[in-house]
């Protein structure tokens, strides 16, 4: 099992009865830090992955006082789904930069990013899917 180590998340929480959350359905709630170190406490289960995501929201929603209702009646009664939202702060780090920084002269037009001289390196085609050269 892989675990993200990013603990600024975004989920979309759609409760049954979304009275207690004080708000509409569907429920937006930013988890950080804080939510993921109640989690390793509460020492749920190693496989429990759906689990888990469901107590980081509602530790984040319980929090944040936006619920006062406990994790039994969120996990049990309230919780129907939950969504990854988008990550609206890496969009926003990230501007009009875009994940490409383009070519730079080690790089471009016929160059490699290999750190090795150009003379080292094979020009043959590819002799296996596995991408290393022919001979």
């Amino acid at each position: 099992m892989e675990i993200n180590f990013e603990t600024n998340m975004h989920y979309v929480v759609t409760v049954d009865d979304p009275g207690p959350y004080g708000g509409d359905n569907p429920i937006d709630v930013h988890t950080d830090g804080r939510d993921w170190a109640a989690l390793e406490a509460k020492q749920l289960p190693p496989n429990a992955l759906l689990t888990s995501v469901r107590f980081l929201a509602w530790n984040a929603l319980f929090r944040q006082q936006r619920t006062r209702r406990t994790w039994q009646q969120f996990n049990t009664l309230d919780c129907l789904q939950i969504t990854v939202a988008p990550n609206d702060d890496a969009a926003e780090q990230e501007g009009e930069q875009g994940l490409d920084p383009g070519q730079t002269g080690q790089n471009a037009a016929d160059g490699s990013a290999s750190p090795s001289r150009p003379g080292n390196r094979s020009r043959g085609r590819a002799g296996s899917s596995a991408g290393t050269t022919g001979t």
